[in-house]
Order: C-alpha cells, then structure tokens, then sequence
C-alpha cells in the first residue's frame, strides 16, 4: 500500500510539473501576443480621427428668359447640392459630393423649347488651415481646375443668446454682413452686400464649418446667406472617423490669387452670355 500510495503522489506531482510548464507556455504566448498587437498599432502612426459632417446646400435660382419663351411653372425654384466637411484640430476639407442623378428634362408649354439642366460634377474642395487660416480652393470653370489661394476671412460676428435643438446639439444664433465680389448677370465684377444668419454648437468645439462660414467657438451647423437666398444645413455628424493619413491639401490645377481668378471668371461669363444672346436661349443662375 506505501509503495502505491508512493507512485499515486509522484505521478501527480509530474502532472501538477507538466501543467505548470504548459501554463507559464501559455502565459508567454499570450505576453507575446499582446506585444505584437502593440507593435501593430505603432505601425500605424499617420491614423487619425476626424469629424465628418454631411451639408445639403440649397439655392434659389434667378431665372432671366428671353422675350418669347415661356416655360410656365416647369422651371425648379430652387437646387440642391451634396457637400461633407471632415475636420480635426488642424485642418479642414470642404468638398461637393458627386451627383447621382440624371439631368432634369423641361419644356415650354407650347413644346416649341426643350431644356436640360444638369448639375455640375466638377471638383469642389476647400482646405483650410485651421491654425493659419490659409485656404486653397479647389475650383473647376468652363472645364479647367484651378488652385485658388487665399486667406480665411471671417465674418465679424454678433452672437446672441437665442438657442436651438438641432440634431441633437444645442445651437446658438450668430448674424454677421459680408461682402462678397460677384459676377453680375452682365458679366461685370461687383461688391455685394450679403446678411448672414448662422447656427454654431459648442458641444463640438472647433472653430469650422461650411465654406467660409467659420470663426465661431464652435461648429456651424446650419447657415442662412442673403434672407435665404441660399441656405446651408447639416444632415448628419459622425464623430470619431478613422482615415489612414492626415487631412491633404488639393494641389491639382492652375494656381491663381482669388483675384486672379475672378478675372477669367468675369472674361469668360462675358463670352457665354453674349453667346446665348445670340442664340435666344435662357440663363439660369444660383
């Protein structure tokens, strides 16, 4: 009985040897993978986060028809454009979304007129250096891109205390005048004065937000440019996006001042409107 008792405790013992050898085996494998999940996310170190915002952007069209032509009620009043801001401490991009859908189809009531109107799909992106309020605009004219730098002017702001909900995140008001240089409908350069009415949150506190409508304590979310001539609106916020390298940018295209630029624009219009003149056909602005 002593000697089986005596083989009974050695042959545990070699089990109790074997299991302590399999743990200390598995505690290191499992060292070994939590190292290497480490090293992995170091190799990665151009990741970051960014807040993207989704805009619907519409405009109220300016209709100028010729003597003659009468469309009745077929004309839309208004357009809508698809536009994302992405953003972090540093920079950020705003640029038009692709349109999906086909071109809109119109005729006259007597059906002597036919027209198509099909939205722009060129290239529309604005970076801006939040730290050094330097933008380039990415812009497409008459089928030529262009690299338009300048610096971010802000609006002087007067902000009040009226509040509202939106999306989830309480907003204040803020009004400002801004005046912006246009191309008129004779294709002259003139100063406009445009009242701005704008929504910001400080629930996101970065001061950025849709075209050039920054410099508030906080992201703005829904504009109101010339008593609604155009208004901007958030649809949609998604925190925290993973992209795999900082915000870039755009360096494709004709690099010109903002003055340059509207020079060609004003040459070019010109030719275009006088071109229509001549062919009796409709302008259509937004």
């Amino acid at each position: 009985m002593g000697q089986i008792f005596f083989l009974f405790v050695q042959y545990n013992f070699i089990s109790m040897y074997k299991i302590a050898i399999l743990f200390l085996v598995s505690l290191q494998i499992l060292v070994a993978c939590k190292s290497s999940k480490k090293v992995e996310q170091v190799a990665h170190p151009s990741q970051q986060k960014v807040t993207k915002i989704s805009y619907i952007e519409t405009k109220k069209l300016e209709l100028k028809l010729f003597k003659g032509l009468n469309m009745g009620d077929n004309i839309p009043s208004t357009v809508d454009s698809k536009y994302e801001l992405t953003f972090d401490q540093n920079a950020s991009i705003y640029q038009k979304i692709k349109n999906t859908s086909g071109p809109l189809e119109m005729e006259s009531d007597d059906g002597s007129i036919k027209m198509v109107i099909q939205q722009d799909n060129n290239p529309d992106i604005l970076y801006t250096d939040l730290s050094s309020g330097a933008q380039v605009h990415r812009k497409t004219f008459m089928g030529k891109e262009f690299l338009v730098s300048s610096k971010e002017k802000k609006p002087e702001w007067k902000v009040s205390n009226e509040k509202i909900k939106y999306l989830g995140y309480v907003c204040r008001k803020a009004t400002a005048v801004q005046t912006v240089e246009k191309i008129s409908k004779e294709g002259e350069k003139e100063s406009v004065d445009e009242e701005i009415v704008a929504w910001f949150t400080t629930e996101i506190p970065i001061s950025t937000g849709p075209q050039v409508y920054t410099g508030l304590p906080g992201v703005v979310l829904m504009v109101s440019i010339d008593e609604g001539k155009t208004e901007i609106k958030a649809q949609d916020i998604t925190p925290e996006v993973v992209i795999a390298k900082p915000l870039q940018r755009p360096t494709a295209g004709q690099k010109v001042s903002k003055e340059e630029y509207l020079s060609i624009q004003k040459e070019k219009t010109k030719e275009m409107i006088n071109q229509y003149k001549r062919k009796g056909g409709i302008i259509i602005r937004g």
